[in-house]
């Protein structure tokens, strides 16, 4: 073989190999890109509107977990098995936080304003 096809095949072989990472990379972006706009999303559907009213767990709580077994998503239990709602919750439906303010043996659980 003469140096010219063995450089022209090095060549190709360089911009074969050039082209794999550019795709990869603009298949990274696209992932990097859907996982934004998912979050942006997830960010966006649960944002607290004025309208909506945060629960939260007054110091007569016993502990007893009826609110984390209903709407675990929203309230918790700390180091002292005290039941407080969770900062960030995971899911915004009122019908969960209801049914843990009605189960609660003591009505320690009340919508702040």
């Amino acid at each position: 073989m003469t140096d010219l096809k063995v450089d022209y095949l090095k060549f190709k072989l360089k911009y074969i190999i050039y082209c794999i990472f550019k795709f990869e990379f603009f298949l990274y972006y696209i992932k990097i890109s859907i996982i934004i706009i998912i979050f942006k999303f997830k960010i966006m559907s649960c944002e607290w509107n004025k309208d909506v009213k945060t629960p939260y767990v007054d110091e007569n709580c016993i502990g007893c977990g009826a609110c984390v077994a209903i709407c675990g998503d929203v309230f918790d239990l700390d180091d002292e098995w005290k039941a407080f709602a969770k900062e960030w919750m995971n899911s915004c439906t009122s019908e969960g936080i209801d049914d843990a303010i009605w189960a609660c043996p003591v009505n320690a659980i009340h919508y702040k304003g």
